[in-house]
C-alpha cells in the first residue's frame, strides 16, 4: 500500500507541477521551427500569424527557425527531440507526418509517438498545371496524351508528395509518367515554364500568376471547392476523376509530453490567430484555404492520410532515400 501511496503522490505533484508551469507560460522565447527554407508556404503561414500569437502571450519574444534539409526530415526530428515544455514548435506540411514514415527507411521520429498535436492552421489544394505547348485543356486530355506517349511525359514538383499524388493519378487512369523532382516551388515552375516537365503538380501559390496570365494551362484543383485564386480551374470531382481529391494542409506539433494546459492555451492562440479577419484574408492570398482544428481533430486527420498515402507509396516502392 505504501508503494501504491508513493506512485499516487509522485503523479498528483507532476500534474501540480504541471499545471504551475502552464500557469506562467510562457516565460522566455518560444522557437517556431519550420523544416523548408524561408519563403515558402509553412515559412509565409508561420510568419502571417506570429504578431497574433505574441499578443496572445503579452507580447513575448517568438522566433522561427528555418531548418530546411532531407525531404523536412532534419526540422522536424529537431522538434521530437526537444523538451515537451511548449518552448519549442513545429510548423510543416501533412508530408512530414503522412507520408515520410513510408517514403524513408529508419526515419529517426514517428509522427505519433513523438509529437503532440496543436491544431490545423491551413489547408493546402494542389494545382495540377500544364505547359501550354503539350497542348492540352483538361486533365481528361493530359491524361489521354500520357497514354498515347508512354514514358515520354514528364511531370514534377518541388515536393515528394507530388510524385505520391502523380502515383495516385497513374494508378487510377493507366497512363505513365516519369517522376522529376525539384529544390522547392521556383526551380520546378522554372522547369514547367521551359517545358522540360510538361505536368507540376504543387500548392497553388507558387503557380497562380503563371496560370491566370496564360504561361501555363491549369487544369484542376485538388480540394472539394474551386480556388478563390483560380475560379475558373475546376476541382478533380468536376475533372472527372473524384477518386484523386485530397488536399495537403499545414498544422503546428510540440513535443510529446507537453503539458495539457500548454497545448491548451497554444491551440487557443492559433485559432484566435487564424480567425483574424486580417490574417485569414492574408491565408487566402496565398492560395492556402484557413483552417483550425482540435488537436485530437489534427491527430485523426494524420492517421487518416497515412492508411490513404502508405498503400500508394508501398505498392508503387516509393522511396525517397
Amino acid at each position: 500500500m505504501k508503494r501504491f501511496a508513493k506512485i499516487a503522490l509522485a503523479a498528483l505533484a507532476a500534474i501540480l507541477s504541471s499545471q504551475v508551469h502552464a500557469q506562467n507560460y510562457p516565460t522566455k522565447t518560444i522557437r517556431v521551427v519550420i523544416p523548408f527554407a524561408a519563403g515558402g508556404g509553412a515559412d509565409t503561414l508561420t510568419r502571417l500569424v506570429l504578431p497574433s500569437l505574441r499578443e496572445s502571450f503579452g507580447g513575448q519574444t517568438i522566433i522561427v527557425e528555418n531548418k530546411p534539409g532531407a525531404g523536412t526530415i532534419l526540422g522536424t526530428e529537431t522538434v521530437a527531440r526537444s523538451a515537451p515544455d511548449g518552448y519549442t514548435l513545429l510548423v510543416t506540411l501533412d508530408q512530414s507526418m503522412t507520408m515520410n514514415p513510408y517514403l524513408y527507411s529508419n526515419l529517426p521520429y514517428d509522427p505519433v509517438r513523438d509529437f503532440t498535436p496543436v491544431s490545423l492552421m491551413a489547408m493546402s489544394p494542389r494545382l495540377y498545371v500544364a505547359n501550354p505547348k503539350v497542348g492540352v485543356k483538361t486533365l481528361k486530355e493530359m491524361v489521354e496524351h500520357a497514354k498515347a506517349n508512354p514514358g515520354k511525359v514528364n511531370y514534377g514538383s518541388g515536393a515528394v508528395s507530388a510524385q505520391v499524388t502523380g502515383q495516385q493519378l497513374m494508378d487510377v487512369t493507366g497512363a505513365k509518367m516519369q517522376f522529376i523532382p525539384y529544390n522547392g516551388g521556383p526551380p520546378a515552375l522554372a522547369a514547367l515554364l521551359n517545358n522540360e516537365v510538361q505536368l507540376i503538380i504543387a500548392d497553388i501559390g507558387t503557380f497562380a500568376a503563371a496560370t491566370r496570365d496564360g504561361r501555363l494551362t491549369g487544369l484542376a484543383v485538388s480540394g472539394p471547392r474551386r480556388s478563390s485564386q483560380l475560379p475558373d480551374i475546376p476541382t478533380l470531382r468536376e475533372a472527372g476523376y473524384p477518386e484523386l481529391e485530397n488536399v495537403g494542409f499545414w498544422g503546428m506539433w510540440a513535443p510529446a509530453g507537453t503539458p495539457q494546459p500548454i497545448v491548451a492555451a497554444l491551440h487557443a492562440a492559433v485559432v484566435k490567430a487564424i480567425a483574424d479577419k486580417e490574417i485569414n484574408q492574408k491565408i487566402t492570398g496565398t492560395g492556402a484555404e484557413p483552417a483550425t482544428s482540435t488537436p485530437e481533430e489534427l491527430g485523426a486527420i494524420v492517421k487518416r492520410d497515412q492508411a490513404r498515402w502508405s498503400e500508394i507509396i508501398i505498392r508503387a516502392g516509393i522511396k525517397a532515400n
